[in-house]
């Protein structure tokens, strides 16, 4: 590859791990065909004629990277003189930023990137007209339904995996990225939140994965509330609802023997009510079993 193309060209899509812990590839996998679906719609909204190709670079300790690059067909994208260092970039800056959008980092990147200060290593000053047209077209992609869904589906994907402690974007020269989405956020950034009302009771159905010790299983194929812990929490209750692990567990298909005191990953549906200003947990579920995995 040539150096203009990786110096111009080039996003790194920075998953941050959990100290001691190494991500599930499948996983990684599964985000990164995400993450290059969700690239192509937001170049091709920036730039109709882009190209997106994918390098992946080796992990470095306590993390894993993978350079994304992307070939640019030159056009009249931006109206902007073409020539200089700043506008190419500037292309690439609005594609790495679309992994933002949604989230209360994207403010604090957009101002981090174009401090006119000189106080930060980027050194991209654009005007006010400038900055009001990629903000432009950044709000236009992200009306789009079809890269609306893929960021969503990216961020859902990023769920299963309860090593990676973040995500986030940089220059393949940069070690670390400059913000990263904790993965507190990454249900909310897959979408997975609703509010609705009951009456006059208001309710909102909020969906987390959680790492659990398992304390009282019910081993039959019907819906029954199992019991689990969260190390250092109290224990808790929900009705097991994943069809296709009950359905396992009947065909011992089950790759691991269920018994107290292991350790499973679940994602749990919550039901919450709003109560004297203050959500309370209604009703909780097992809608998915992570792990222990099935056959």
């Amino acid at each position: 590859m040539g150096e203009s193309v990786a110096s111009d060209s080039t996003l790194s899509l920075y998953f941050d791990l959990k100290e001691g812990r190494k991500a599930d590839l499948e996983i990684v996998a599964q985000a990164a065909i995400k993450w290059v679906s969700l690239l192509r719609l937001v170049a091709q909204e920036v730039d109709p004629h882009a190209n997106v190709k994918v390098e992946l670079v080796d992990a470095i300790e306590g993390s894993l990277k993978l350079n994304t690059v992307i070939e640019w067909v030159e056009n009249q994208l931006f109206n902007l003189d073409r020539k200089t260092e700043k506008y190419k970039r500037l292309r690439l800056i609005a594609v790495g930023l679309a992994l933002y959008l949604g989230s209360d980092l994207y403010e604090r990147a957009m101002d981090y990137l174009f401090d006119s200060s000189g106080k930060n290593e980027i050194k991209i000053v654009l005007d006010e007209k400038d900055r009001n047209l990629l903000r432009g077209i950044l709000e236009k992609a992200n009306e789009k339904q079809e890269i609306k869904q893929e960021s969503k589906n990216f961020f859902r994907v990023l769920e299963h995996d309860t090593s990676i402690a973040g995500v986030g974007i940089s220059k393949a020269s940069e070690k670390y990225p400059k913000f990263i989405i904790p993965n507190t956020q990454f249900a909310e950034l897959g979408g997975l939140w609703e509010l609705s009302k009951t009456g006059e009771e208001e309710t909102r159905t909020v969906y987390h994965v959680f790492e659990v010790i398992l304390i009282s299983p019910v081993l039959i194929k019907k819906p029954r509330c199992w019991k689990f812990q969260i190390s250092g929490l109290p224990e808790f209750s929900a009705k097991m609802e994943d069809k296709e692990f009950l359905k396992a567990l009947e065909q011992d298909h089950i790759r691991e023997r269920l018994r107290v005191g292991i350790n499973m990953t679940i994602r749990l549906k919550i039901i919450e009510s709003l109560v004297d200003g203050e959500w309370s947990v209604k009703n909780r579920s097992v809608i998915e079993v992570i792990s222990p995995k099935t056959d």
